[in-house]
């Protein structure tokens, strides 16, 4: 299964958070991006743009990396073994 993509990204569950919880954890998370992208526009010298977009064009690459890591996760998770989050065992029945 395939999730959609939102622009802008937003989570719907993260990290065991209770869902009253994500509104102020998205807040502080666009906060970081916010402040990133501004420290990049004011701080990097112009010849280092590259270095930054090459940061950038490494998004893709990362949510395949982690889209992969999650469902191995879950894969785990149904193999019955403790050692993995309630969350993952509940999501793997």
């Amino acid at each position: 299964m395939v999730a959609a993509v939102r622009v802008p990204p937003w989570l719907d569950e993260a990290e065991g958070l209770h869902p009253n919880q994500l509104p102020a954890y998205n807040i502080v998370l666009w906060t970081w991006f916010a402040s990133g992208l501004g420290s990049i526009l004011v701080e990097t010298r112009r010849e280092n743009l590259k270095f930054a977009a090459a940061g950038l064009a490494a998004g893709p690459l990362l949510l395949a990396s982690a889209r992969h890591h999650f469902t191995w996760a879950r894969e785990q998770a149904h193999t019955g073994d403790t050692a993995w989050s309630s969350s993952f065992v509940e999501k793997a029945s």
